[in-house]
């Protein structure tokens, strides 16, 4: 699941001018937030149930430092980008500064030193982590559609759309899934993301 919903989100990047590109580091760091935002959705379908607990914490660190480099990134190769982190700032680029807080307070919320500090029963914190998780999930996906760099066509909007809900959905249900370990879900998604930045860099 983790690599189909990795190749769903890359891929339907790819359908509108797939050779388009605003040079190989401005692909690079925005790749590094697809792969987020990917692993923001594999969060939802793989909830951690039993013992599978460790590897949704693994890959919860992975989406978050994916958001923090993909925001970094940016901020290193163009300086202009300290624009978009105003409060006057275009309200996509709101949209996903509210997504990369909301998961990082997911995963420092979640850590078990503060739910121990705020005395978190099982059901509560189940249920502010997925409000907390839909918002952020909410809030990149409006930051990919509103700024319109790869997912600007009508089938994009509405594939991404149908990705995100189908992706609630099945969020909704309890899973049970044999524990492996997230070595093969991470080199799956930087594949992808290389083989993204590679088509990118295509002469045209």
């Amino acid at each position: 699941m983790a690599y189909l919903l990795t190749l769903l989100v890359f891929g339907i990047c790819l359908l509108n001018a797939p050779l388009a590109s605003g040079g190989w580091q401005w692909d690079a760091a925005n790749a590094l937030g697809f792969m987020g935002f990917a692993g923001m959705l594999y969060l939802f379908v793989d909830v951690g149930a039993g013992r599978r607990n460790r590897i949704h914490q693994w890959v919860s660190y992975t989406v978050c430092a994916a958001l923090i480099g993909h925001v970094a990134w940016f901020i290193v190769v163009d300086p202009t980008v300290w624009h978009y982190l105003a409060w006057d700032a275009p309200w996509y680029m709101l949209c996903g500064l509210g997504a990369l807080f909301a998961v990082i307070a997911i995963v420092l919320l979640a850590l078990p030193t503060w739910r121990r500090w705020f005395g978190q029963s099982r059901p509560s914190f189940r249920n502010w982590h997925y409000t907390l998780s839909l918002l952020g999930v909410i809030g990149a996906a409006l930051h990919v559609l509103g700024s319109g760099f790869y997912v600007n066509g009508l089938l994009e909007v509405i594939l991404y759309t149908a990705l995100c809900t189908a992706v609630a959905l099945i969020s909704r249900f309890e899973h049970t899934r044999r524990p492996t370990t997230p070595t093969p879900q991470l080199a799956g998604a930087l594949l992808v993301m290389i083989v993204f930045v590679g088509i990118k860099a295509i002469p045209t």
